[in-house]
């Protein structure tokens, strides 16, 4: 018999732009371990910079999946 292993299915969302002084929560809960572009291995990070973020995320069959999104945060108005 043959096992196939499914990847996990992730998906961090469409671009999106936010204002200023709000922080957005990328999270993600199907998988086994995490690194996420800016270096961390939790399975969210809180983010309020613009930029472009990844994630690589590996299951319990070590099989890899990953996704990316662009975060442009606007500056409030004086």
């Amino acid at each position: 018999a043959i096992t196939l292993n499914s990847v996990p299915i992730i998906n961090l969302g469409n671009d999106t732009t936010v204002c200023d002084e709000i922080t957005i929560t990328l999270s993600i809960s199907n998988g086994s371990t995490y690194q996420w572009s800016n270096g961390q291995s939790s399975n969210a990070i809180n983010i309020s910079t613009t930029n472009q973020y990844s994630v690589e995320v590996t299951d319990q069959n070590n099989c890899i999946s990953n996704d990316t999104i662009n975060v442009v945060v606007n500056q409030s108005p004086m």
